[in-house]
């Protein structure tokens, strides 16, 4: 019979976490990554750089659970640690510094974020110039970081590049390859090429239903980007059938008032609203929004997401002083969180145009469409979509303008 706090039974417990993370099960994991952690603090020394490997390990698990600035809080521990007691060039200071870097992103920290992927970049490719395939997990972080700053040429890049290293590197029904296909894919979603961000998704979910349980969280993430592709599309009954077997998925796996049920609520509140039933897209948000402002920071942008959720089934609703509202609650958010000239800010702005417009207030309506196109002409290409579409609908309010003002005379 082994003590209570010996090492051996650390790495049980940190074994039995690891199959439990690999069923879906990220509650219970964390409870057995929280005993290892116990005995490694009991010990070793605060420094010690088994330590840090444990700090990174209960970091982990906190980013399995959705508990950000948790897993930050020992990312930046092991930090510490490895800064202390390892060489400048160490490949350990890689997984840290990528670690703490994935924790910055989730958290709304994009440059501070970016800045960390990069210490890791130079290290690894200090220390192995010629071994590049543990680059492609790092490559994949800052893939989606250009996302949320709405550089989708470089996030692309990223992307492309982490899946060939890892199309060259893995087995071809590997579980990180079905990561990077689905990133790959919702790049191509951002850039609205849609069919092509569908043939990925499809990929990933192939290996996926390979490799995995039927009621895995990453099949639920399958489902999630592949029903996203099909409502992008305008296939909403397909993609109301893939946001369902999603949201099964999360309502077996996670407690009622878990943020990661939100996604499941909002995606499938999104194909109801496409499919004109609002009252059932509207109870899906709203239950999405009660349970981030419970869990999540105020600024938080998947509450800024769930505002303007609900504010496009109010406008489609014809209540348009209630979408008014929620566009500006999720405008003051992004504009708190995002650089000045972010995409999302123009749709934002964009969103809110069109209300003041149903509203028959032209002139507002005039104003918020002209900001969408000005921050539009900064982040977008000339020839992209959303650009297109905010100067139709700046000169649609233009002539609506003259048409008002005419008729007065």
């Amino acid at each position: 019979m082994l003590p209570e706090d010996h090492s051996n039974l650390a790495t049980f417990y940190k074994n039995i976490g690891d199959v439990l993370i690999n069923i879906g099960e990220h509650s219970k994991a964390l409870a057995f990554v929280k005993r290892a952690h116990d005995i490694y603090e009991k010990a070793f020394p605060s420094n010690h750089p088994d330590l840090a490997l444990c700090h990174n390990w209960l970091g982990n698990a906190y980013i399995n659970t959705s508990e950000y600035s948790e897993a930050l809080s020992y990312y930046l521990k092991a930090s510490e640690i490895h800064e202390s007691a390892l060489p400048q060039n160490h490949s350990d200071l890689v997984v840290t510094y990528n670690n703490v870097g994935a924790a910055l992103k989730y958290l709304g920290e994009i440059s501070k974020a970016l800045s960390y992927f990069e210490k890791s970049i130079h290290i690894y490719q200090d220390i192995s110039p010629s071994n590049q395939s543990d680059l492609a997990p790092i490559y994949r972080n800052i893939g989606l970081l250009y996302i949320d700053v709405g550089q989708y040429s470089k996030a692309l890049a990223f992307e492309e590049k982490a899946l060939e290293i890892d199309q060259k590197c893995l087995p071809l029904d590997h579980l990180d390859l079905a990561t990077t296909y689905d990133n790959v894919g919702f790049v191509y979603k951002t850039m609205e090429k849609y069919a092509k961000a569908l043939s990925f998704h499809e990929v990933s979910l192939q290996i996926r239903q390979k490799s995995l349980p039927p009621n895995h969280l990453d099949l639920a993430d399958s489902y999630t980007c592949i029903s996203g592709a099909f409502k992008a599309l305008g296939q909403h009954t397909e993609a109301l059938l893939f946001a369902q077997q999603a949201y099964e998925i999360h309502e077996k796996i996670f407690p009622p008032n878990h943020p990661n049920l939100t996604t499941s609520y909002n995606n499938v509140g999104a194909v109801h609203n496409d499919l004109g039933e609002y009252s059932n897209a509207l109870l899906l948000h709203e239950k999405a929004l009660a349970i981030e402002k419970k869990t999540l920071s105020p600024y938080h942008p998947d509450i800024a997401y769930s505002y303007k959720n609900i504010a496009l089934v109010y406008n489609n609703m014809k209540e348009y002083s209630k979408a008014l509202n929620f566009h500006q609650q999720s405008l003051e958010i992004f504009q708190a969180i995002l650089p000045s000239d972010h995409p999302i800010l123009a749709l934002s702005h964009n969103n809110i145009g069109l209300v003041y417009r149903n509203m028959g207030n032209y002139s507002k309506g005039y104003q918020h469409h002209k900001n969408a196109v000005e921050i539009a002409q900064h982040s977008l290409p000339s020839n992209h979509p959303d650009l297109r579409l905010y100067k139709e609908n700046l000169e649609i309010v233009q002539k609506e303008i003259e048409t008002t003002t005419q008729s007065r005379l």
